[in-house]
């Protein structure tokens, strides 16, 4: 589980988290950087390359969204 909350700035190709509180303390007053891709029905969201906390190799969190369409009519 991952949880911060703060402010936020979006350039090009990345957003960048202005962390204000996070449930990893270590992390309170910097900024998180994700990495954005698109091909308009996809979204990826990757974390910079860094240490999993569990055993110490290096890692890339990606997180993937998909639009769905409904093909019900209403």
């Amino acid at each position: 589980m991952f949880a911060y909350a703060g402010t936020y700035s979006v350039e090009h190709d990345r957003i960048v988290h202005h962390i204000d509180m996070s449930w990893n303390q270590s992390w309170e007053g910097t900024e998180q950087v994700r990495y954005l891709e698109t091909d308009g029905r996809t979204l990826l969201y990757r974390s910079a390359p860094a240490q999993n906390p569990l055993d110490g190799k290096d890692c890339v969190h990606t997180v993937r969204f998909e639009k769905i369409t409904s093909t019900s009519s209403h």
